[in-house]
């Protein structure tokens, strides 16, 4: 009763409305999100510091066996989303430019839209044309799915 009362039931009417409702689990998804991204960084820290380096974060992913092998095309999309989350652009990630970087398409990390948008094209373009035709936007599959 508590939780609800306290945490959910904002005016107070003992009953729990679809706003305060959205309100609750928006404030749970965030919250989660925040703890996975708190877990990746540091089990990625090695070092135990302030920064991870993009050396750092590869390690950390190469010791997971569901990681894919890198290819070039995933090697330079990791680096640009490194380099956008970069705000300070010392070529490491604090915790704060590590989110955006790990969750780039978080609403709260705008910076990073224009460069998912840039992947979305690359992916469906597939006659190669930088440009999609409504066929390409509408595809089930991208690019790298047809080429594996």
């Amino acid at each position: 009763y508590w939780l609800v009362e306290q945490r959910i039931d904002h005016n107070k009417d003992m009953k729990i409305n679809i706003d305060e409702l959205k309100h609750w689990m928006q404030h749970i998804y965030h919250q989660d999100l925040e703890n996975e991204i708190m877990h990746a960084f540091f089990e990625c820290n090695k070092k135990k510091d302030h920064d991870i380096t993009v050396k750092e974060y590869r390690a950390c992913l190469a010791r997971k066996p569901s990681t894919p092998a890198p290819t070039v095309k995933s090697e330079g999309r990791l680096l640009a989303r490194w380099r956008l989350a970069d705000q300070d652009g010392n070529n490491k990630l604090s915790l704060s430019e590590f989110g955006p970087f790990y969750v780039p398409d978080e609403a709260h990390h705008q910076h990073m839209h224009g460069l998912l948008v840039d992947e979305y094209i690359d992916d469906r373009d597939t006659d190669g044309d930088f440009f999609l035709t409504f066929k390409e936007y509408t595809s089930q599959k991208c690019r790298r799915e047809r080429s594996e």
